[in-house]
């Protein structure tokens, strides 16, 4: 069955071997480059997810645990009041949000970290097109134009790699 995301996807994972071999026929030398660059900047991005992705489902049962408690203590109010362990719901109570606190901000804070490390790896991309098209460019090999082509190649490749890895 396809969803929505297998075909986004499967869109971006064309995309990106389209340009790559947009840059591999207009230039081999910085393709090969930049999508090093790209490979290498994105990587740190892939295990910040793992971990994060990691953390999703400890997260989720600290929150099931936490509703669940909440919901028996809704429902025995009463009982909890005329027993006087209202100290004791509430120390529980505190424990479990603690648990879904922590899980919480602990996967938010890798997301976060994630997209830092995806403009990163973008930057590493157009830091190998400066360098190596300005080699290029003192050689007579290259003009200025196939420089800003590749700037928007680099741009694009990092895009579409951040959006496989992240399904945004």
């Amino acid at each position: 069955m396809r969803t929505k995301r297998n075909t986004a996807d499967r869109r971006r994972r064309f995309l990106a071997v389209l340009v790559i071999a947009l840059m591999l026929i207009t230039e081999w030398h910085m393709a090969l480059a930049v999508i090093g660059a790209v490979m290498i900047g994105l990587l740190p991005m892939y295990i910040a997810g793992r971990h994060a992705r990691r953390n999703v489902p400890a997260q989720t049962e600290a929150r099931d645990r936490l509703h669940s408690y909440t919901e028996e203590i809704y429902q025995g109010h009463d009982a909890v009041r005329l027993s006087r362990a209202v100290r004791q719901v509430k120390e529980n109570f505190r424990e479990l949000n603690g648990a879904v606190y922590s899980t919480s901000r602990r996967t938010l804070w890798l997301r976060n970290l994630q997209t830092v490390l995806a403009e990163i790896g973008g930057n590493l991309g157009f830091a190998a097109v400066w360098i190596v098209g300005a080699g290029l460019v003192m050689m007579g090999q290259i003009d200025l134009g196939t420089v800003a082509v590749f700037m928007l190649y680099a741009g694009i490749l990092a895009l579409l790699l951040y959006g496989l890895n992240t399904g945004e």
